[in-house]
């Protein structure tokens, strides 16, 4: 699009009145201001040199307008150069001029040339000022500029000074800018009548934080304390006091300066600054805090912080004088006691601390490698170079983990992080790159940094991408060696996800080693994490990123499988198949995609995809088990046919439902009666899995007779709550005491989820 065709649209609109056709076209005004707001949306150039040339204000407005939503909320960036030379060569076009600059003011985006900068300030200057004053300071001050607080500073100290608000935004402009050319105006400033350029003028002296400026402003304060001062003066003097309170330990500043600019009833700051300072002259007024309520929490920890053992025995002595007279008695048995274990083992408070700093350093070192990992995500559309930069990030990434290994739940989170992301890049390199051999050095990667799901792609690759059956087959009983993390989650969904795991991993090394597909019985209880894939598609464990391009589908309206569940159209079914089809086997295919499976067109087309995604065939035994419930009552007819020949085929026995544990009544009934006859094996069936490892050392670690004892020190059982059709409470008595057993229905029976 040039900028020919943009004038004549543009255009268009202004000229529409004056020319009257007949007929009009459709509201060109209105199409003219939709295409301005467009071009200001995208920053053109063009677009905007078209608007500056017909001179008409309201398409520069829709431009405006355009821009200033685009760049709303987001970090503030400086104005195109093409842009800012093009408000400086119409800067003095009385129409298009104040307009132009508005791009500045009204949209929070810097300047960067000392030509616009002139230009403005001449105008703010002259008090001839184009709309208000507020917009062109706006517009000045904000900028990164160097070298323009020397005449800002003149015009303050001029003649014909700015007006008083103007005046104090340059005041603060110049503190921000740390300019010490200006302290000598900043200190006479203090002592104006107008309290509220004094108070800008100390904020600026503390923001430009020489000794010599925080010095001037503590002078201030002393003097203010002889006079009478309002409620608003004391509170700016308080904040300023808290400010400086809080100046960096780098700033040579001794409390007893502080002291004497402090209220003589006020000695709160004496907390701020030995906190961040530990300064132990200012301990004296800090112990005082202790017995007031509002302060003793902060007193007492700026006390600890000292990490002076001989503070913590002043503190110690202050407390016990304090007990009763200041000091209740929990305040008094808590700082005693913590007191009392500093004194006695100041090594173990030093240790902490250490450890403490040790925890910082590891947080500062890990955000700053926030920016590289950025840089990677900015790469994402071109998968050859995000990899590259992103294994840049990963490496120091893994660096740092291995320098702080001391640092478990630090350091682990972040590895495990690093393990997830080099999963996601070995998909990348293996689904959309196509390389097998890139993808096994990530995944390896992946799995050094305790991702199991990279441990299981390393075996699936071989399996399915390098038909290398050997090393799949070594992948995978390596895996069955690990310690399953399952049974050491007392939560049900990761367990339930660990006895699947490991039924699964039992079985394709079983179909590697001898080519025997599954048959036999099905247990819901080992299946149940097969019905996650089946309503999420498993996208949130097989790493991020569209690296199977399914973005296509997501078009494709997903019902839930289920009685009198809703199809898709013929077209769309053909369509998914297709799609479906053209994707390469693999585990992690298949749980990616098994949302979609009960929406292929008819049986043939779901037993081929469960076929090639799963030859073992357990997976698909889980998943249609897990699609129990679709049957003659309205099911898919297609996925009910497949599920019929599979279970048929593959000889598959589903495991009937305990009927014991048909009511939560009952299944309380069968774990008594179990633990009475040592059966450990049906008193854990009665739970759920993060349950089963919760009591799995309490059941099968006891003697019959303790097993015996615990059944029978319950006394009572009692349905109390019914909060879902599938969730109950009960209230169970031991003895003198009892406490709620809760009860969730899966699969047809009840089992207990906590205890």
């Amino acid at each position: 699009m040039n900028r020919a065709w943009w004038a004549a649209a543009l255009l268009a609109g202004s000229l529409a009145q004056a020319q009257a056709p007949a007929p009009p076209p459709p509201n060109p005004n209105a199409q003219a201001k939709e295409l301005a707001t467009r071009l200001g949306r995208e920053q053109s150039l063009e677009g905007l040199e078209t608007i500056v040339a017909a001179r008409n204000v309201d398409l520069f407005s829709a431009y405006e307008s355009g821009w200033r939503n685009t760049t709303a909320g987001k970090p503030p960036q400086p104005l195109p150069p093409a842009i800012e030379a093009l408000i400086i060569r119409n800067y003095k076009d009385p129409v298009m001029g104040p307009a132009l600059r508005t791009l500045c003011s009204a949209n929070w985006t810097p300047y960067r040339t000392r030509e616009l900068f002139d230009l403005m300030f001449a105008e703010w200057r002259s008090g001839n000022v184009r709309r208000s004053n507020y917009d062109i300071r706006d517009a000045v001050l904000r900028t990164d500029l160097a070298g323009i607080e020397a005449p800002l500073l003149e015009w303050l100290q001029a003649r014909d000074p700015p007006k008083l608000e103007d005046f104090k935004q340059i005041v603060g402009f110049l503190g921000r800018r740390h300019y010490e050319p200006a302290m000598p105006l900043l200190v006479s400033l203090q002592s104006k009548p107008d309290r509220a350029v004094a108070y800008t003028a100390s904020l600026a002296l503390l923001d430009i934080g020489t000794p010599a400026a925080v010095d001037a402003v503590l002078d201030r304060l002393e003097a203010a304390k002889a006079a009478t001062a309002s409620a608003d003066e004391k509170s700016n003097n308080g904040y300023l006091l808290q400010r400086i309170a809080q100046l960096p330990p780098s700033l040579p500043l001794p409390y007893p300066r502080l002291r004497k600019a402090l209220p003589d009833d006020n000695h709160g700051y004496a907390m701020t600054w030995l906190t961040q300072r530990k300064d132990l002259a200012a301990v004296p007024d800090t112990l005082v805090l202790l017995g007031d309520s509002k302060t003793y929490p902060g007193a007492l920890n700026a006390l600890i912080a000292t990490d002076s053992p001989e503070v913590w025995k002043r503190a110690r002595t202050e407390v016990e004088r304090l007990k009763g007279n200041g000091l209740n008695d929990g305040q008094y048995a808590y700082a005693s006691r913590t007191l009392d274990e500093k004194i006695a083992n100041p090594e173990k408070h030093f240790a902490e601390q250490r450890q403490m700093e040790r925890n910082r350093e590891f947080n500062a070192k890990s955000q700053a490698l926030g920016a590289q990992r950025m840089a990677a995500e900015k790469l994402r559309e071109s998968p050859d170079a995000y990899i590259k930069a992103s294994r840049e990030h990963l490496v120091a990434a893994e660096r740092l983990v291995e320098e702080y290994r001391d640092l478990p739940p630090a350091a682990v989170g972040l590895k495990g992080e690093v393990g997830n992301k080099y999963l996601e890049l070995g998909h990348l390199a293996r689904f959309k790159l196509k390389q097998p051999a890139r993808a096994l050095e990530l995944y390896e990667a992946g799995r050094r940094n305790d991702s199991g799901l990279a441990a299981l792609a390393i075996a699936d690759t071989y399996q399915f991408d390098l038909a290398d059956r050997a090393r799949a087959l070594a992948r995978y009983r390596a895996m069955q060696a690990d310690k399953p993390s399952a049974r050491q989650t007392y939560n049900d969904m990761e367990a339930s996800i660990g006895q699947f795991a490991q039924a699964w991993l039992s079985h394709q090394v079983e179909y590697l080693e001898k080519g025997a597909k599954f048959s036999g019985p099905v247990r819901m209880e080992t299946c149940g994490a097969a019905s996650l894939f089946v309503v999420y598609g498993g996208a949130g464990m097989a790493g991020a990123g569209d690296y199977l391009d399914l973005e296509a589908l997501q078009h494709l309206t997903v019902p839930q499988p289920g009685p009198g569940a809703a199809g898709l159209s013929a077209a769309d079914r053909k369509t998914l198949a297709k799609a479906l089809a053209a994707l390469p086997p693999s585990t992690f295919v298949l749980m990616r995609t098994a949302a979609y499976v009960a929406q292929l067109p008819d049986a043939d087309a779901i037993l081929a995809f469960l076929g090639r995604q799963d030859p073992a065939g357990f997976a698909s035994a889980c998943y249609f088990a897990a699609l129990g419930t679709i049957d003659s009552e309205g099911g898919p007819e297609a996925l009910r046919l497949a599920a019929s020949r599979f279970n048929r085929e593959h000889r598959i026995v589903a495991v009937k439902a305990d009927p014991r544990m048909s009511t939560p009544e009952g299944t309380w009934s069968l774990l008594m009666d179990s633990l009475k006859k040592g059966d450990s094996a049906t008193a854990m069936s009665c739970l759920t899995p993060g349950q089963q490892n919760k009591f799995r050392i309490l059941f099968e670690g006891r003697s019959p007779e303790k097993m015996r004892a615990m059944a029978e020190s319950f006394s009572g059982f009692a349905l109390t709550a019914k909060f879902s059709e599938d969730m109950q409470e009960a209230f169970v008595a031991s003895g003198k005491h009892g406490g709620f057993v809760y009860f969730i229905r899966a699969g047809g029976v009840w089992k207990i989820n906590e205890m």
